[in-house]
């Protein structure tokens, strides 16, 4: 992980701090080969997120879009945490995770489906000491 590599001395600032880190246009879209994937979208914002809550050297976490873009929908990526259709803005899944994911009183329950689509019983079996954000 760039985290890792950032605490090497020789990558560290002039005090020897490691340098902040900032993950920007970040996404992941919700549809793959026409086919939906909008579950899959909302899991990865959900464990992208709560990998970057739970590293301390990350400052600042981007996401790439609000809304898809219609050049890249064609090309069949679709980033945004909401569509457009019939000229009218709809929130897939991923907007709702990411709206409450840092709710300390809604992260577990908003993130809770992701488990089951990643594959895990537990958000610990992939990041090391994980605590919910607030806590």
């Amino acid at each position: 992980m760039i985290t890792d590599f950032m605490q090497l001395d020789s990558m560290r600032n002039k005090k020897g701090e490691v340098r902040k880190i900032f993950l920007t246009e970040e996404g992941f879209t919700s549809i793959q080969k026409g086919q939906d994937k909008s579950e899959e979208q909302a899991a990865a914002v959900a464990y992208s997120y709560f990998i970057v809550d739970n590293n301390p050297y990350i400052s600042a976490y981007l996401m790439s879009r609000q809304e898809d873009s219609e050049d890249e929908v064609k090309h069949g990526l679709a980033f945004g945490l909401s569509s457009i259709v019939n000229h009218k803005l709809v929130h897939k899944k991923a907007h709702n995770v990411f709206k409450y994911i840092d709710n300390p009183s809604a992260t577990e329950g908003i993130a809770d489906f992701a488990r089951a689509v990643i594959g895990i019983d537990s958000w610990d079996q992939l990041i090391p000491n994980f605590r919910f954000p607030g806590r």
